[in-house]
């Protein structure tokens, strides 16, 4: 039987349009950071390569990178951002994101829903009826999908940070902060406002090489 993680592995190379790369020297980093076990047997079906805008992405136990940036990046900062998502794959982050979020919106729909058939306060006030109940629950719905996007993207962004101070472990903390410099100059300077940095994926640069930077001087 196929797994679940085989099948959603499948899906994201083809929603990526990826093409696979087999490489020792990843493979070798991998296996220094104990997570080569974790990736998939065949050496081709572990790194891919695609056009879409992220520079590297972890989905389950494969990896994801853009094309322009795995060429024209140097060596080192590659394998320095390569360190980093196998962090992910150690944390395990992307199934924990998933899980989480998808299960808290569906508890919380399914709260929401109780909520309003059994409430007497909103029976009252004839949230229940045929013409309000709807759209209430649709409202409801939406707003609780919201909110547990803020959470997710706020859980995001801590394994971001966690998964640099995991990273420079295993290569030189300068290379990583390279890669992540080298990384904004390939999208252009992105400017965020009060709203996007907090429904963003990943922290501001800024905000990460001050995370890097802070680790190196913590003790062992």
């Amino acid at each position: 039987m196929i797994s679940l993680s085989r099948l959603a592995s499948d899906f994201a190379v083809r929603l990526f349009r990826a093409t696979p790369f087999a490489s020792e020297e990843l493979d070798r980093l991998a296996a220094q950071m104990q997570v080569l076990q974790r990736l998939p047997k065949d050496p081709n079906q572990r790194y891919y390569c695609t056009v879409h805008a992220f520079k590297a992405q972890t989905f389950g136990n494969i990896i994801f990178f853009q094309t322009d940036f795995k060429n024209k990046v140097p060596n080192k900062q590659f394998l320095a951002a390569a360190a980093h998502e196998f962090m992910h794959v150690q944390l395990r982050t992307s199934w924990r994101i998933i899980v989480r979020f998808f299960l808290g919106t569906l508890l919380s729909v399914i709260a929401w829903w109780v909520l309003l058939t059994k409430s007497p306060l909103l029976m009252l006030l004839g949230f229940n009826s045929l013409v309000s109940y709807p759209l209430t629950l649709d409202a409801g719905a939406s707003g609780i999908f919201a909110i547990w996007l803020f959470i997710a993207l706020s859980q995001s962004r801590s394994f971001e940070l966690a998964c640099d101070k995991g990273a420079i472990k295993f290569v030189n903390p300068d290379d990583l902060i390279g890669a992540l410099i080298f990384g904004d100059k390939c999208e252009g300077r992105y400017r965020a406002n009060y709203i996007t940095k907090r429904f963003r994926s990943h922290p501001p640069t800024s905000l990460r090489i001050r995370n890097v930077r802070s680790a190196i001087s913590e003790p062992p």
